[in-house]
């Protein structure tokens, strides 16, 4: 039976990780019984004030940090005092460092406002910064993701109390990472619309920091970028560059929707891809406890 009975799922995502994983959650709280509400976390702008028993915070990390609207929804919350809560990061290279410290701040921030958090954990999804997560690891990633959820789900409807304890040298480092808020505002400024630009409005209606809007059916780009590259990825005519920092952005794009209709793994090519693949400490840990 859940302790819980009214759960509310919030969550930002910029290419759709977390979004994904945020609808697993929803998923199987609603398959146990416990109602759900999501609401997706646009630059804090939003809040919604439906009654919960236990609230679960969903975000991508950004320098060793969760991205700066989902502090200022924090900041915006009602008090509630014993409410129970859950902070779930998603990242490409899981729980080490220099990642360890990316959920104390918001973790600081709930108990601010009252509530107990009772559970913390990191999901890995494939790399949409920099280096590219090759297949078939990204493949395997997305399709184990429901079974990572599931558990995570059943662990706190059961009342697993799970906490972890960052590295301190993380935790400085987390704290120096919040200068690429900054970093974001000006790279997001930078960003151009080539002449391909369609004119659809795409990246204006979903860009999750409202750094966009339209002039003359053409995207005009502000200081209020978060640097979560959705526009870029998802402009139909790949339109949308970087002025600086071009690095950052795949040059074979990002697309999750590839990833997951990969044909299922076996044992043997489950192995082959941990050995293979898995070049960090984090993201092999995690495979191993599939």
């Amino acid at each position: 039976m859940s302790l819980y009975s009214k759960a509310k799922i919030a969550y930002y995502s910029g290419t759709g990780g977390t979004e994904m994983a945020a609808n697993y959650f929803q998923d199987y709280l609603l398959e146990s019984g416990v109602e759900s509400a999501m609401e997706h976390i646009m630059d804090g702008r939003s809040i919604e004030n439906t009654a919960h028993d236990l609230l679960i915070i969903l975000f991508p990390v950004h320098a060793f940090h969760a991205p700066a609207a989902v502090y200022r929804w924090l900041n915006s919350l009602q008090n509630a005092p014993g409410t129970a809560a859950a902070v779930i990061s998603v990242s490409g290279g899981g729980e080490v460092s220099p990642n360890t410290a990316c959920r104390v701040s918001c973790i600081h921030l709930l108990e601010k406002k009252g509530y107990r958090v009772v559970y913390e954990s990191m999901l890995i999804m494939p790399s949409n910064w920099a280096a590219k997560t090759k297949e078939p690891l990204a493949s395997l990633l997305v399709q184990i993701l429901p079974e990572k959820v599931q558990k995570a789900t059943n662990e706190l409807l059961s009342g697993t109390h799970k906490r972890t304890s960052p590295l301190k040298k993380d935790s400085l480092i987390s704290y120096i990472g919040k200068i690429e808020t900054y970093g974001a505002k000006i790279w997001g400024r930078f960003l151009r619309a080539q002449s391909s630009c369609i004119g659809c409005g795409l990246c204006a209606k979903e860009c999750p920091a409202g750094n966009i809007t339209m002039k003359n059916r053409r995207p005009k780009f502000s200081s209020k970028c978060h640097m979560c590259m959705k526009c870029i990825y998802r402009c139909p005519v790949k339109a949308i560059t970087p002025g600086i920092g071009k690095f950052v952005v795949l040059k074979e794009g990002y697309d999750l929707s590839l990833s997951s209709q990969e044909e299922s793994f076996g044992s043997t090519s489950y192995k082959n891809v941990i050995e293979s693949d898995a070049l960090f400490a984090g993201v092999k840990e995690y495979l191993e406890n599939k």
